[in-house]
């Protein structure tokens, strides 16, 4: 498990979703557009929608499970 971290100590994933960084609140006019199939809005949304680009980044998901097998090993080892 500790080989498998980058070189930065995280374990990459593929995220299956992102979101627009935080940059203050937004205009209060409605953007304009069908945003049903972009699933997120202007700049200022920061609503998760699934990226067209690959994005690696840390999971929630991969860390939970990637410890629990870490903490699993240390009580063996006791």
């Amino acid at each position: 498990m500790i080989a498998s971290l980058n070189s930065e100590g995280y374990w990459p994933s593929l995220l299956r979703g992102t979101s627009h960084p935080y940059k203050g609140d937004g205009p209060k006019e409605v953007a304009q557009g069908d945003f049903s199939r972009t699933q997120v809005g202007d700049e200022s949304d920061t609503s998760p929608y699934r990226s067209p680009e690959r994005i690696m980044g840390i999971s929630t998901d991969t860390y939970i499970r990637n410890m629990g097998m870490l903490i699993r090993y240390l009580k063996a080892r006791q």
